[in-house]
């Protein structure tokens, strides 16, 4: 394999080329040194000389914030290590920008990452803040459904005492009791629009690369309370 790349990559038969998800530095290197046309989905780096689609997640991450807000939330954490990949730094800055907007505090020790740094690998338990926010945001579903068993762990129930809202809108947003709010967002949509900019980068090779944004939707289900309707 020729840097690293399979064989299939290096065919002169192929127009195209569709980098789904976000790689290694050097793997990632090497696929845009390839010469067909290329198009990133669901990722973007700065200075990356390439299209892309993408879920408009600093707009979500923003409306999340917001649809927490809009329910009373006042002290809002999040889930989720910015640093990890462009989505999540997203996520975060649109939290951020929520919390700006409504004149609310950022209080680092409701930021709690529960991830490995090194291998990635989801963590079942993380040290809890004390005292804990009145909300989370996670920046996926995955993320949610492990803070909500250990929160249930400590004592402090989903939505009850902490509400939790997130991304991506698996099937464990409905598995998990109560059912989580999170943001869907069509992932046909996202594959419609990178055919529709590699086919363009075909026609028009010397354009400057675009970004394209696909908006998602919050499906609002039980996870967070509503405090404006306290007894």
């Amino acid at each position: 394999m020729a840097g690293g790349l399979p064989r299939g990559l290096n065919s002169k038969s192929l127009d195209g080329i569709c980098i789904a998800g976000q790689f290694m530095p050097d793997f990632l290197s090497a696929l845009l040194s390839l010469p067909p046309a290329k198009v990133a989905l669901d990722f973007h780096l700065s200075g990356m000389p390439v299209d892309c689609v993408i879920s408009d997640n600093f707009l979500m991450g923003t409306l999340v914030t917001d649809e927490l807000i809009a329910n009373g939330h006042r002290h809002i954490g999040f889930v989720g290590d910015p640093t990890a990949s462009s989505s999540i730094c997203d996520r975060y800055y649109g939290y951020l920008k929520a919390l700006a907007l409504a004149g609310l505090t950022v209080n680092e020790a409701w930021h709690i990452v529960t991830n490995d740094p090194l291998t990635g690998v989801y963590l079942h338990q993380v040290s809890l803040p004390d005292p804990l926010p009145s909300a989370f945001v996670c920046h996926c579903d995955k993320a949610a459904f492990l803070l909500a068993q250990q929160l249930e762990q400590a004592g402090q129930s989903v939505p009850d005492k902490v509400s939790i809202i997130s991304f991506d809108n698996t099937n464990l947003s409905t598995l998990m009791s109560p059912q989580l709010s999170s943001v869907d967002v069509n992932r046909s949509d996202i594959a419609q629009a990178g055919l529709q900019a590699v086919l363009e980068r075909m026609r028009n090779p010397s354009r400057l690369a675009q970004v394209y944004y696909i908006q998602g939707r919050l499906i609002t289900r039980a996870s967070v309370r509503d405090l404006t309707r306290q007894e």
